[in-house]
């Protein structure tokens, strides 16, 4: 694989693992992932950062950045910032909700180990 943009891979790695998004429950269920979660990789392929092999800690900001190009807009679908605000309402501190919600991250872990471009996903 060539070098890619974090926010890139980031897409793609979600896009490729599994099942299309069918709630803005699933978007908020990948972005606890995205903040509790580290993806090691196989190989450096981060144009930002050259030679890693993890995938940086993001925001959650970023995270809904990422997110909501995983989902492109629709009519009445959710923006970076109304999703940024519902992870804010609905799921608050990250890692409380990780233990909530522990059986439905370890899918999303499972699906993201299967890519060829992941080694593996801890949680640090």
């Amino acid at each position: 694989m060539q070098t890619v943009s974090l926010k890139h891979l980031y897409t793609t790695l979600i896009k490729e693992s599994g099942e299309p998004f069918r709630s803005e429950g699933d978007l908020l269920l990948w972005m606890l992932l995205l903040l509790t979660h580290q993806i090691h990789l196989k190989e450096a392929v981060i144009e930002e950062f050259p030679g890693r092999l993890v995938m940086p800690a993001i925001t959650q900001r970023y995270a809904t950045e990422v997110l909501s190009a995983c989902w492109p807009q629709q009519e009445g679908g959710p923006s970076a910032p109304s999703l940024y605000r519902r992870f804010q309402l609905d799921v608050g501190n990250p890692t409380r909700a990780m233990a909530l919600r522990r059986a439905q991250l370890d899918k999303l872990v499972s699906r993201l180990n299967q890519n060829p471009y992941v080694d593996r996903v801890a949680n640090p």
